[in-house]
């Protein structure tokens, strides 16, 4: 009797906790695509400047492209920047030789919110530079770089 009783209970138990639970599958999905890729097609370049010369622009305006599936958000730095800028903002570029420098102004064409959007396609951003006036500094070569980082958005 003992017996019946234990498997009575048992198999009750087991109807009754059947009731009780529910369960569902959940799916794990994913779409992979391609990294975003970027090319410095093109570098800016002053050519030759002289010192006290006023409102020096850039002789070539440089350039990068950008190619990916997606929409991405683009924003730059100068080398001694301390964070990333919205790409639509102009930045301040040191250029130098040793301990010689000079400060460039770079813009960019105006890119909607920051945003491109690239679907499969290739997008190009053009820089221009600007120099208000040329300090006094030694002659020679200058240089100076920034960075420009792209990334997917949802």
């Amino acid at each position: 009797m003992k017996k019946l009783l234990l498997l009575l209970f048992g198999i009750m138990s087991n109807l009754l906790m059947g009731e009780n639970e529910k369960s569902v599958d959940v799916q794990v999905t994913a779409r992979v695509i391609k990294p975003i890729e970027v090319v410095n097609k093109k570098d800016i370049e002053f050519g030759t400047i002289v010192v006290g010369q006023e409102n020096v622009k850039a002789k070539s305006n440089g350039s990068i492209t950008f190619s990916g599936e997606e929409k991405i958000r683009v924003s730059w730095k100068a080398e001694d920047g301390h964070g990333f800028n919205k790409i639509n903002d102009p930045i301040v570029v040191t250029i130098a030789n040793g301990e010689n420098e000079i400060k460039t102004l770079i813009s960019t064409e105006e890119v909607s919110n920051g945003v491109l959007n690239l679907n499969g396609t290739q997008e190009t951003i053009v820089f221009s530079g600007k120099i208000d006036k040329v300090p006094e500094v030694a002659p020679g070569s200058y240089s100076g770089n920034f960075t420009v980082r792209a990334e997917y958005i949802d």
